[in-house]
């Protein structure tokens, strides 16, 4: 497991250049690798959460925009997702459900303010900046619907714990163009609900074999991309999803464009509104611990059924 981070140059779907950027900081050892990160919108910040090697090592870490190591700080609990807040500010969620606001990344000593905790496990999240709304997943398949103001105040709006399914939440995605939030399961199962009145829309049961791991939606809202265990990455065009939910006299079910990688599928973002990055690895399993990151394309044709790969790859194994 390493603790290298890549620069990845990418110009009009090519990748033109692949740079050692960083390390992220070994603080005694007690670091392994790197559970997420993040830019932050300015782009003068990167905050990275590392994985421990044991309870005394739940570090994050910052680095400026030329990948000098800034502070680090020793967490109470391991940092789970990290968002962006405002140009240089940051939100974080650990892994008992609590919520940080991490400022001053001008300065040597980070300010983390804790401004919501629920002291439950955590299972996934997913925070919008357009609604400044916050979703969060814990044990038991339980959702609670947060509000933020400028300052990252939090408001509890709602819990709401869906009755279609009885598994546990493993990714969130908020879809405010099409007024819609989707929840994926442990085993596979992806739906998609109203955002205000949580009324199902659509589920789709069949599509991953089992645990979803990831949700990423495109800059125009109208592309949801899911990644899982199985392998499989699924692009589901919103729009033609809805047309086909509201048509009550379609009794086929929404089939989205579906690609196979070579591991599980661990995370995935956006590049533009037509190109994908997805991340994949073994997750542990076998005696390789090797891992790809592929550049793909989305190819839509009239009946929207192709994912087409480039040949670049962006790292090796």
């Amino acid at each position: 497991i390493e603790n290298s981070i890549v620069q990845v140059d990418i110009e009009n779907g090519q990748v033109t250049g692949v740079w050692p950027w960083a390390l992220a900081v070994n603080q005694k050892e007690l670091v392994r690798g790197i559970k997420d990160l993040k830019l932050s919108s300015s782009g003068k910040h990167l905050l990275i959460s590392n994985l421990p090697v044991n309870q005394e090592g739940r570090f994050i870490s910052t680095f400026n925009a030329d990948g000098d190591f800034k502070t680090a700080v020793n967490m109470k609990s391991q940092i789970e997702s990290i968002f962006r807040f405002g140009r240089h500010e940051f939100l974080l969620v650990d892994q008992n459900s609590n919520l940080y606001k991490l400022g001053n990344l001008d300065k040597d000593v980070l300010d983390t303010i804790r401004t919501y905790s629920v002291s439950k496990d955590y299972m996934a999240v997913d925070y919008n900046e357009e609604l400044n709304s916050l979703f969060l997943a814990h044990s038991g398949k339980n959702l609670v619907f947060l509000k933020l103001d400028s300052d990252a105040r939090v408001e509890e709006i709602e819990r709401f714990t869906p009755s279609e399914f009885s598994d546990d939440i493993t990714a969130i995605k908020i879809i405010p163009k099409h007024n819609l939030y989707a929840l994926a399961t442990i085993r596979g199962e992806v739906y998609f609900y109203d955002l205000q009145t949580h009324e199902l829309i659509y589920e789709a049961t069949d599509e991953h074999a089992n645990r979803i791991n990831c949700m990423e939606l495109s800059s125009d809202g109208n592309v949801l991309v899911s990644g899982g265990r199985d392998r499989k990455v699924n692009v589901w065009a919103l729009p033609e999803l809805l047309e086909m939910a509201k048509n009550e006299s379609e009794v086929r079910p929404f089939k989205p464009i579906q690609f196979t990688e070579t591991e599980s599928v661990r995370d995935i973002s956006f590049v533009g509104n037509d190109w994908i990055i997805v991340v994949s690895s073994n997750e542990g399993f076998g005696s390789s611990r090797g891992g790809k990151v592929s550049l793909l394309t989305l190819d839509f044709n009239l009946t929207g059924n192709e994912l087409g790969k480039l040949k670049t790859e962006i790292a090796g194994d």
